[in-house]
């Protein structure tokens, strides 16, 4: 498999920068994927990148020298020829076909975009931007250049909707793979802080409010400064301290006269850059995020892994959907007034603190962990790389030597959906086993408007599915029967075709779920948006309903497999009971394949594992059950 360059905008302690930094430390640790780097501009974690990758600076950061010498090495480091050169001898790689896929990590490093023009290199690009970023950054070429990738991230669902209203590349086709926080740096040090602390002069018994990120009027440095005179001017007496830690020395003049004109520079301490933010957060009882726009901010993520509430401004890109109520507060767009209010209101409650500080942390374990971001982010590399050739843009469907799958519908009726379908593909069942299939949905069944339930005949000249819904439940069953038996793989397409839900789980006749089945794999859903598909271990049952085996443990514990297209394309380790599918990613790798008599389950599977992340549950919550006259049976007796 060829190589991934990854394209970043520069090599600084930003967002965007450290995010991609974070990335390829993930992929070097758990993944055998080759890779290089290519930055626009260099910075403090060059070495970093370095020692992760080979590492190609266009623009280095020069160091300032007195010497004659030294100014002649900036001169010629920071020259446009020398700058030319590095583009030049990155297109030409390109071009001699050493990249499979070209990674752009940010709107801001689409400069280097150009070179796709002529490669026909396969290209992704991971929007860490919202409406004002992309707006000061993207130049007609590079809104030419959005619109030609082949795949889009974006970090938050805010990020995704600017750039469609900018560029037209569609809000609902892009996949939202968000920031994470390193491993191990979830964790909260109290002595860290109260180091910090210490070395600041704050008294152990001060409350203290966070800030970060570059100095800047984007970060809203001069609204933390109003926040901390509002306070102040609210709570003369009270011990509350504000920390601002981040890059940006032309402003902390500014900052820093605010600060004497204000009498605040005994309250209000600005520490400049460091390459240790989690000791700040730490020491950080509550976060305000003063930013007038954000897609998603890491220090977010930072501070609520280590339990600090945090208080943001409305309508500031992906921060106010990730804060909401759960885990601090949301306040009026600039309404400093409200901020400090909240502020206050929070250092009167610690009980409160506590629980959105408890809260937050939790959110990030459920979903913004390298664990948890990483497979999703390698699952779409991998996707991409063997999607088509290098040096070629050529689909799937035009390499492989059989006709491409059978479509799935899209709905596009826009009453509300359930959240799931359970359908029940059935030809001559056997009254006795439907109805044991049937009354373990029943059992679990949340009502019509959370679960679709529906029996969907093959043509059965005795069809005992119309007599039993009506006995067990007339108004929840549906039944959808044939005139004519069309196969197996037809069944499961109607069975697609006629489920309205977001998820979709093809029960089969004779095959039963245990109790806690669609709660446990409904965590799925909730735990990371981006699953495509969530399963569990099965029970292998005889036609009597005796076990006789259990499927192999993925992992031990419930969450996203790495490495799964890999396993289960190398071996069927799943069976239908157990797996339940998401409908729009059926929408996107179709149908069951009817030119497959057998193992039609399987090839599914693993057309699934190659578009989206797959989650497991390691309770055994369903029954694959060994039937006499089951279809494998008969096709085993028949040879086919």
């Amino acid at each position: 498999m060829k190589k991934v360059l990854f394209v970043g905008h520069e090599a600084t302690r930003t967002g965007a920068s450290l995010l991609l930094l974070r990335t390829l430390r993930w992929l070097r640790e758990h993944s055998d994927l080759a890779f290089e780097v290519v930055l626009l501009r260099g910075g403090e974690l060059e070495a970093d990148y370095r020692a992760l990758a080979a590492t190609r600076i266009v623009e280095p950061v020069l160091v300032p020298s007195c010497s004659v010498l030294g100014k002649a090495a900036n001169r010629a480091r920071g020259s446009a020829v020398r700058r030319a050169w590095q583009r030049r001898c990155t297109r030409q790689r390109i071009w001699r076909g050493d990249f499979g896929l070209i990674f752009f990590n940010s709107v801001a490093s689409l400069e280097l975009a150009g070179v796709l023009e002529r490669s026909g290199c396969p290209s992704m690009l991971w929007l860490h931007e919202c409406q004002h970023g992309i707006e000061a950054t993207l130049r007609a070429s590079m809104r030419a250049a959005c619109r030609r990738m082949d795949e889009v991230l974006a970090v938050s669902p805010a990020a995704a909707r600017a750039l469609e209203s900018l560029t037209g590349c569609l809000a609902d086709s892009t996949r939202i793979v968000p920031g994470f926080v390193d491993p191990g740096e979830g964790v909260p040090s109290p002595s860290r802080g109260a180091r910090l602390r210490a070395a600041l002069g704050i008294p152990p018994e001060a409350l203290v409010v966070g800030g970060g990120g570059r100095t800047g009027l984007g970060k809203g440095t001069d609204l933390f400064v109003q926040l901390a005179a509002r306070v102040s001017e609210r709570a003369p007496g009270r011990e509350i301290h504000f920390v601002w830690y981040g890059p940006g020395a032309a402003a902390e003049d500014w900052i820093r006269h605010d600060l004497r004109r204000l009498d605040l520079e005994d309250r209000v301490h600005v520490t400049g850059p460091t390459d240790a933010p989690r000791d700040f957060h730490d020491a950080f009882d509550l976060f305000a995020l003063t930013s007038r726009e954000e897609a998603l901010p890491l220090v977010v993520l930072d501070a609520a892994s280590r339990g600090a509430p945090v208080i943001c401004f409305d309508d500031t890109g992906g921060a106010p959907a990730l804060v909401g109520k759960e885990i601090g507060r949301v306040v009026p767009y600039l309404d400093v007034r409200a901020m400090a209010e909240a502020v206050l209101d929070l250092a009167d409650d610690p009980e409160e603190r506590a629980r959105l500080g408890k809260a937050g942390a939790e959110l990030v374990r459920r979903r913004h962990l390298a664990s948890i971001v990483g497979p999703l982010l390698l699952t779409r590399l991998r996707a991409r790389l063997s999607a088509s050739p290098p040096g070629s843009h050529a689909s799937r469907a035009a390499r492989t030597p059989y006709a491409p799958p059978p479509a799935v519908p899209r709905i596009c009726d826009a009453r509300p959906r359930p959240t799931w379908s359970v359908m029940i593909p059935t030809y001559e069942a056997s009254p006795a086993l439907l109805e044991e299939t049937l009354r373990c949905v029943l059992d679990q069944d949340p009502g019509p408007e959370h679960m679709q339930i529906a029996l969907v005949d093959d043509g059965s000249r005795r069809d005992p599915g119309p007599a039993l819904a009506a006995r067990l439940a007339p108004e929840r069953i549906e039944h959808y029967g044939s005139r004519v038996n069309r196969g197996l793989a037809e069944n499961w397409n109607n069975c697609l075709a006629r489920s309205r839900g977001e998820w979709v789980h093809v029960l089969h006749q004779d095959d039963l779920v245990r109790p806690g089945f669609y709660a446990a794999l409904g965590r799925a859903q909730t735990a990371f948006p981006e699953v495509g598909a969530a399963f569990c271990r099965h029970l292998i049952a005889d036609a009597e309903g005796h076990w006789q085996g259990v499927s192999q443990l993925e992992r031990p514990d419930a969450g996203i497999l790495d490495d799964w297209l890999g396993r289960i394309a190398r071996e069927q380790r799943l069976q239908c009971p157990a797996i339940v599918v998401r409908r729009a990613v059926f929408e996107e790798v179709g149908g069951f394949r009817p030119e497959l008599c057998y193992a039609l389950d399987w090839e599914m599977w693993i057309r699934v594992a190659t578009v989206a992340p797959v989650w497991f549950e390691p309770e055994p919550l369903a029954v694959y059950r060994r039937s006499t006259r089951s279809e494998s049976k008969r096709l085993a007796h028949s040879g086919q």
